[in-house]
């Protein structure tokens, strides 16, 4: 039953469509595709020359035969990093015992810690690769079926996630990465209490950096500020100089917790260390951007933010390095960024992208379709923030309204999302909890956004003073 169970979820992750990871195709097939297509164009100008119509004339066309499964992954690195090592040794594991389902799952795993500590998301489809040569030798092997989770987590296929977590968590009750993934997954589809079970059975079984983290931001999200603050740093005191890259992520997580209460100073010293753990580190130079910004520092805000871009290509980053060029007297370039962005033809974040077009209102009816992708895969509050922004501007209150309410259903701190649907309802005539919001925004972070806190004040301002019930002369309004 449980093959039958596995044959079910493969199929569901067979329908999901193509991955979504930038340059994920395998090298190989990348080349053969090109080779066809200069294959072709020897025929057309064949067809040009004085040849009978219909006459087979033409050698066919070789069609390249398709990668054998870990063909890519068993490709060396080519650089001597710490994680390129433990690639290298799990490959030469497998040179020894190629037809060994565990090694294929642990080289699998090798390259997503590579991914991770380069900032490369096109290594993922080499630890893609490896999880399918193991599950072609062993299709219940629970080890490769994490990483294949890990993988479709990557590319935003989280109901696939879901599915395979909830086959491995069935299977082994005690794998913690597999309770991580399915609290992940149910997460981002918008199930909270789903996200807290599983994360639950994670710290329960073991209480480490990966749990930790999760219930951090699980407790962020639901308005719990300092009680996130607190899973962090127990997170972080179990980090360690030897391994950078969990190190610098908490970190840096530390850093947007303290920028979104806009408590610069903080999130600034939680950058800095973050980046004396891993120098390169994308997050921590793009919080250590914005910081910068909100102080005035324009100079060192682009320089932070366009090595954040450089070593993680996010929109978002884009987004920033624009205000920040803007600030800085580069005017021109800002307009280049924000031209590409606004004409982006394939986002890789299509909720980026909506939410730029939806702050700068830029193209409502894109906006709405790019939010209206996003939801296709997600169902988090940020998927409803970003729904009922572009909703707003495209007019359609009531909708904008729904999707508003789920946004700020677990009272999150984040002041753009506090702040776009206060813009909502003062849209919608609903007054005093638009002055509200608005204020709140602006109390946390008065540089949240550059855009969307210009707006939030301005709105305030048209509100006017909250204007209290006249009080009667016994003292009672």
């Amino acid at each position: 039953m449980r093959t039958l169970t596995l044959a079910l979820v493969l199929a569901l992750l067979a329908a999901c469509g193509p991955d979504k990871t930038p340059d994920a195709t395998p090298v190989g097939q990348r080349d053969a595709i090109g080779d066809a297509g200069g294959a072709n164009t020897a025929v057309g100008d064949a067809g040009g020359a004085n040849t009978a119509v219909g006459a087979n004339t033409a050698q066919p066309t070789p069609v390249a035969a398709e990668p054998k499964p870990g063909a890519l992954a068993s490709t060396p690195p080519a650089d001597e990093s710490p994680a390129a090592g433990q690639v290298l040794k799990a490959q030469q594991a497998l040179n020894i015992q190629p037809d060994k389902p565990d090694l294929w799952a642990a080289l699998g795993l090798a390259w997503i810690k590579k991914a991770r500590a380069d900032q490369d998301e096109r290594l993922y489809a080499q630890a893609d690769d490896a999880s399918a040569r193991a599950l072609s030798l062993s299709p219940n092997h629970r080890q490769a079926l994490v990483v294949k989770a890990m993988v479709l987590q990557q590319q935003h296929r989280f109901k696939g996630v879901r599915e395979i977590a909830r086959l491995v968590t069935a299977a082994e009750p005690r794998d913690t990465t597999a309770w991580g993934l399915l609290g992940d997954a149910a997460l981002e589809l918008g199930d909270y209490e789903a996200a807290e079970d599983a994360y639950q059975h994670m710290i329960d079984l073991l209480p480490d950096i990966a749990s930790y983290s999760r219930v951090a931001w699980l407790r962020w999200i639901h308005g719990d500020v300092d009680g996130a603050a607190e899973m962090w740093d127990l997170a972080l005191k179990i980090t360690t100089t030897a391994d950078p890259e969990p190190r610098a992520f908490c970190l840096s997580e530390m850093g947007h917790l303290e920028w979104h209460r806009g408590r610069l100073d903080d999130a600034l010293r939680f950058y800095d260390a973050a980046l004396t753990a891993m120098p390169q580190h994308a997050p921590a130079l793009f919080g250590r951007g914005r910081v910068h910004l909100a102080k005035g520092l324009h100079a060192e805000a682009v320089a932070d933010l366009e090595a954040s871009f450089k070593a993680r290509r996010l929109e978002e980053t884009w987004t920033w390095l624009a205000h920040a060029l803007r600030a800085n007297g580069q005017a021109a370039r800002a307009d280049q960024i924000e031209a590409r962005l606004a004409d982006a033809s394939d986002a890789d974040d299509p909720r980026s992208v909506s939410l730029f077009l939806s702050t700068h209102k830029l193209n409502p009816a894109r906006a709405l379709a790019l939010a209206r992708k996003d939801a296709e895969d997600r169902g988090d509050l940020y998927t409803h923030d970003a729904l009922a922004f572009a909703a707003l501007r495209a007019g359609l209150l009531d909708d904008a309204a729904r999707s508003s309410a789920l946004a700020m259903a677990t009272n999150p701190p984040d002041p753009r999302l506090i702040a776009r649907a206060g813009l909502i309802d003062a849209a919608r005539g609903q007054r005093d909890q638009a002055r509200a919001r608005l204020q709140a925004a602006l109390d946390l972070n008065p540089a949240f956004d550059p855009t969307l806190a210009a707006e939030a004040r301005a709105a305030l301002e048209a509100l006017g003073p909250d204007k209290a019930p006249p009080i009667a002369d016994g003292g009672q309004p």
